[in-house]
């Protein structure tokens, strides 16, 4: 433990933090992939089904990669460094590996679909439980930590760009921009590796592992959801996530494409939302940390609470015979709202977490890692929407597809925002809130 206050140099815990970017391959994933699946020959229901259940499954073998992973007392991996390393590169391969579903029978799609999916949800997974573990470890001062969070909202708009400036909607076009990401993602994981390596000892887990039942490493796993405050902050957390990904994979393609037509007001609208995800999440973070984390969560129900009034605005607009000129004063004012309401809910979601933890006396690192579980399942709650709004939009009609995806994401964040406020406001939290006695 006396060598972790001194492993870490200053362009150490900047290569590090610049791991961060390794998550723009989900934000690709979310903008980018899905909208092209649906037009490449993929069946919706395989589509539907595939890209849950591929999602959310993992969630199920999380407590033993966990248990695995935490317990490991293998010198030559630094106890971390080899999961997390592991965990990224296969990741990355089975993003790209996704291009290759194509025009099949759609049970061989769906089964296609599931597989790699699930083995990108579960790298995805052990890549940020021991990714933020390593953080914990090598940079105890937070400064890695701070260009991690800067890294990773810089994703959301880097991810924007290469939408805007290297796809056309054909296959070759996202084969270029999924590649661009996967060897981004592939770079820093390697950085992260090498920048941390020479801290290994500061990973080795001297104590011996501990043999638990297999019954006991679930309920130890999901111990933290006992406790109502935290099932407030949980279930937010899956409803932030479920709306943020209806709002990447949906809301501006169906919305604007309705509105416009095809390929028409799409891309400025995603540049709009993810421009200002990243400056309004570190807004709120800094402010939070300065006022207390109180704050932002109010800031997150008053824009979500505005964003509620203005999406009932544009359903309205979506019925009405105006001209385009104040269609787009609409919806690109309803874009703005969504990067600053999604920014500042990701902010909150950030916050709380170490909140939520203190609050059962939880360790940082198994929190975070049963937080990643919930928020796979609200991503592929969100994902499940958006191939339901596909169906819809097919057969039932553009028109109220573009309003149930518009309704469903403003719900879902505003709900989600109120929730994680309330986990503040609980009497329950009050009572035992972090640094006063239980």
């Amino acid at each position: 433990m006396n060598g972790q206050n001194k492993v870490s140099p200053s362009i150490g815990r900047f290569l590090y933090g610049i791991g961060g970017l390794s998550a723009i391959t989900e934000v690709v994933l979310l903008v980018l992939f899905l909208p092209w699946f649906r037009s490449a020959g993929i069946h919706e229901i395989s589509l539907l089904v595939g890209a849950v259940t591929g999602i959310a499954l993992p969630v199920l073998i999380m407590p033993l990669c966990y248990a695995f992973v935490n317990g490991n007392t293998a010198i030559a991996t630094g106890r971390y460094h080899l999961p997390m390393t592991a965990a990224g590169l296969v990741g990355s391969l089975s993003f790209v590996l996704l291009l290759g579903v194509g025009d099949i029978h759609p049970a061989a799609q769906a089964f296609a679909v599931f597989g790699l999916l699930f083995a990108y949800s579960f790298c995805m997974q052990t890549f940020r439980y021991t990714y933020f573990s390593v953080g914990q470890r090598f940079d105890s001062s937070g400064k890695a930590t701070a260009v991690k969070n800067v890294c990773s909202c810089f994703a959301v708009f880097l991810a924007a760009l290469l939408v805007i400036f290297l796809t056309d909607g054909t296959r070759d076009a996202v084969r270029s921009v999924v590649a661009f990401a996967a060897v981004v993602s592939v770079c820093v994981t390697v950085t992260v590796y090498l920048t941390t390596a020479h801290a290994m000892p500061s990973f080795i887990r001297l104590e011996p592992r501990h043999k638990r039942r297999l019954r006991e490493t679930y309920r130890r796993f999901v111990s933290p959801l006992s406790d109502g405050t935290v099932r407030l902050f949980a279930t937010a957390a899956f409803l932030v996530c479920a709306g943020g990904a209806l709002a990447a994979s949906t809301v501006p393609a169906c919305v604007f494409t309705y509105a416009f037509g095809i390929g028409k007001g799409y891309k400025p609208a995603v540049l709009v939302m993810a421009a200002l995800v990243a400056p309004v999440s570190a807004a709120v973070a800094a402010l939070s940390r300065k006022k207390g984390e109180k704050i932002g969560g109010n800031l997150s129900v008053a824009f979500s609470s505005v964003q509620l009034a203005l999406g009932a605005g544009v359903c309205v607009f979506l019925y009405l015979p105006i001209g385009n000129v104040y269609k787009a004063i609409v919806l690109f004012s309803f874009s703005v709202l969504l990067g600053i309401s999604l920014g500042a809910a990701f902010a909150c979601e950030n916050a709380g977490k170490g909140y939520a933890a203190a609050l059962v006396r939880c360790t940082p690192g198994k929190y975070g890692c049963l937080h990643n579980c919930i928020a796979a399942l609200g991503i592929a709650f969100g994902l499940g929407l958006s191939s339901a709004v596909n169906i819809v939009w097919v057969h039932v009609g553009e028109q109220v597809a573009a309003t149930v995806a518009c309704v469903a994401y403003v719900v879902l964040l505003f709900v989600g925002a109120v929730l994680h406020r309330a986990g503040y406001a609980d009497k329950r939290s009050r009572k035992r809130a972090p640094g006063e006695e239980a």
